[in-house]
């Protein structure tokens, strides 16, 4: 499927170097951080044994050789990680490639050096210097320089036509990349962005060899990288290989001489991989597999395997494009949001392990509190009330008996909720016909829009609202309901661009509101779930399902 000739970029630059006073390496992020079920880390020892300024002395000695095997639930789209929105590209060939920063692995909220040594700001946030590692070398031989970090940035806030740049809108505040020196990147703001330094460290920040992109034009077929692993294979259905890179420029690492990726899309077979240890890892669930229900029989019937507890970074969402009739009436699209059950979607779609939430992240600073967020239209209970005033106002709008229209849900991830969505939506005469399709074609056909709606997942990198505004934005490249509202421009624009929190947080608050009403991105629930592996698996650690997908400080214990 994909003639992968290069090797892969990707840096865990994970250096204990001091940076200057405008730029700690241990800068706060609006980070996610895995929760260890009964204080279980996903390993015994923590990563960056010679370079994290977040480390603490590892009980045991790390060991290097050995292959990780783990699981995707799916076959990849691309290997483009810049374009790609895909999870599967994210959790395989993002141990290929860097950053000029990144999250720590073993401190999620916390931004370190990738392949800047580090970096200084001016006194105003307009202007930042990042200085990169000399002597860094992709994958193929050629060196690494400022000019391979100018041209990635550049695809990413101003793509050339043909690129798609879902990242674009969270780096907005970027006015021109200049490459200094060969070691030297500078880049100059339009503003202070002060999420910034996050949204440079998300995973999907890669840099990416110049010389290659403009002979390819893309790298959905090229693996070409820095990074701590290498392309090795990929027979499609099967498995993703990558092996060692022994010239990999942060010293001693990685410590694995590889890492086997198998494609096993039944759920029950990927378990039963992980209890005769054929699979050691099982990641969350829309990424390896690891469905609701699964951990007890682990718990049960695996007592030597260990649990992690994985944060919501996963929203599952009802869209509605708003250019479709007749959803293009505000009216039906908040009788649908009242019409969704979403404490019952919790209790039968994801068994529990999931949170009641809003467009933003539920127990971040950005999103509304529990009790405020109950009182907003569709989540209370009981719901008699709410599928009243649904059917009052589908009549007002014209549809007093109801209407067909179609639901678009993607394979193992949203089609069980899609059938319930369909069951609630019948209540007030809404009558769907569900289509289905696998993950390759579910992301290309939901890019252009043509189902009226969508069931659909997304994954989140960082908290912080400026995350957000792909979606919501009228110049974001991932807009899922063809929403464009002025006032939901001009918020999303002021909040970045606010220097005081409280300002910040009163017009994200706006926002979110704003949000609520237009009824276009309906969420349903944010994921929860768990991270199985045995003892053997050592240094793991797992924030957004975006990020830290590196594996270089992981090893193998026997």
């Amino acid at each position: 499927m994909f003639g992968t000739k290069g090797c892969i970029v990707a840096n865990f630059l994970t250096l204990a170097l001091l940076l200057t006073s405008c730029a700690s390496s241990t800068i706060p992020a609006a980070g996610l951080t895995a929760v260890p079920e009964k204080a279980t880390p996903a390993s015994s020892a923590g990563p960056f044994a010679a370079a994290s300024p977040t480390h603490k002395p590892a009980p045991e000695q790390p060991r290097g050789g050995g292959i990780l095997t783990t699981t995707l639930n799916a076959d990849m789209t691309s290997f483009d990680v810049q374009q790609d929105t895909g999870l599967l590209v994210h959790a395989t060939v993002q141990s290929c490639y860097s950053g000029l920063l990144q999250f720590d692995p073993a401190n999620p909220d916390q931004i370190i050096a990738d392949l800047a040594e580090r970096w200084e700001a001016n006194r105003d946030g307009t202007e930042y210097t990042f200085r990169l590692h000399k002597g860094v070398k992709f994958h193929d031989g050629s060196d690494l320089t400022a000019k391979d970090v100018k041209l990635s940035l550049e695809r990413i806030y101003d793509p050339p036509r043909g690129v798609v740049s879902p990242r674009k809108t969270t780096v907005s505040s970027i006015n021109g990349v200049a490459a200094v020196d060969e070691a030297t990147v500078k880049l100059s703001l339009k503003y202070a962005q002060g999420s910034l330094l996050p949204m440079l460290a998300v995973g999907q920040m890669v840099v990416y060899p110049q010389r290659v992109v403009e002979v390819k034009g893309n790298m959905r077929k090229d693996i070409v990288g820095t990074g701590p692993f290498m392309f090795r294979d990929y027979s499609l259905g099967t498995v993703f290989e990558v092996k060692k890179n022994p010239s990999y420029f942060v010293r001693g690492r990685p410590y694995l001489d590889g890492i086997r990726f198998y494609v096993i899309k039944d759920a029950s077979t990927r378990l039963a991989a992980f209890r005769t240890g054929q699979v050691k890892l099982i990641d969350p669930s829309h990424t390896s597999g690891l469905l609701p229900g699964q951990a007890g029989i682990i718990r049960q019937e695996m007592p030597q395997g260990k649990l992690a507890k994985y944060p919501s970074v996963t929203v599952k969402l009802l869209n509605m494009v708003v250019t479709i009739p007749p959803f293009d009436d505000i009216r039906v699209r908040r009788a649908v949001s009242l019409a969704l059950d979403r404490q019952a979607a919790v209790k039968i779609v994801a068994l529990g392990e999931a949170d009641i939430g809003s467009n933003f992240v539920p127990g971040s600073d950005w999103a509304l509190p529990e009790e405020e967020l109950l009182r907003q239209p569709g989540y209370g209970q009981p719901k008699d009330r709410d599928i009243a005033e649904a059917k009052r106002l589908l009549a007002e709008a014209g549809f007093d008996r109801g209407f067909k229209t179609q639901i678009l849900a993607r394979a193992r991830y949203t089609d069980d909720l899609a059938v319930l969505i369909k069951q609630q939506l019948a209540k007030i005469g809404i009558e769907l016909e569900l289509v289905v399709q696998e993950s390759a074609v579910f992301l290309e056909t939901n890019r252009k829009l043509i189902y009226p709606m969508v069931s659909q997942p997304n994954g989140v990198r960082v908290s912080d609202p400026d995350e957000f505004s792909r979606y919501f934005h009228s110049g974001g490249d991932q807009r899922q309901t063809n929403l464009k509202n002025d006032e939901v421009d001009s918020l999303f624009d002021r909040q970045s661009q606010a220097t005081d929190t409280a300002q910040r947080r009163k017009l994200v608050r706006e926002l979110e509101m704003k949000l609520l009403q237009l009824a276009s991105n309906v969420v349903v629930y944010w994921d929860r779930g768990n991270i199985a592996f045995w003892p053997e698996v050592r240094n793991y650690y797992r924030g957004s399902i975006y990020n830290n997908n590196k594996y270089q400080d992981v090893w193998l214990a026997k």
